[in-house]
């Protein structure tokens, strides 16, 4: 009876043991980050693909429009430069590797129109009042001055 009981643990500690080797830490999810989220029309733009198959080419596709590829790194980073659209709107990024490596992921950057308007003017220009306000103060030192020095004349007799 022990013997038989004793088995039955050694499989159902085995059977634990399996399925914890199975269950092994998730491999992170393929990301796309980018290096502006909200870029100045005209200007570039860093996408760089994460957690991709090392040596994969990925394709990086912007609105649908293949915009060009890179090898993935040994650490699954494929990088590439764009130039940013003048038109403003928001465009979704999408990153893909080939079938054998089989993931895809996707981003989206905002372009917003550069404002061309002057901006009003919200305040006075205050550097006349100051120029007023400094000669008035030189003007009464020296009003001051000239006092002093007459208070300390003696008054001549005749």
């Amino acid at each position: 009876m022990r013997r038989i009981a004793l088995l039955l643990f050694a499989i159902g500690l085995s059977t634990l043991g399996a399925a914890g080797a199975a269950s092994a830490y998730p491999i992170n999810p393929p990301t796309v980050s980018l290096s502006n989220g909200a870029p100045a029309p005209g200007s570039n733009i860093t996408l760089t693909a994460n957690a991709f198959c090392p040596g994969t080419t990925v394709t990086f596709t912007v609105n649908g429009s293949v915009v060009g590829s890179a090898v993935a790194d040994q650490t699954g980073h494929a990088t590439l430069i764009i130039a940013v659209p003048d038109t403003p709107g928001t465009y979704n990024v999408l990153a893909t590797s080939p079938p054998e490596c089989g993931l895809s992921a996707g981003s989206q950057f905002s372009v917003t129109p550069i404002s061309t308007v002057p901006l009003p003017v919200t305040g006075a220009n205050s550097s006349f009042p100051l120029q007023i306000g400094g000669l008035t103060l030189l003007a009464g030192v020296g009003l001051v001055s000239v006092a002093a020095v007459r208070r300390r004349k003696p008054v001549e007799t005749a």
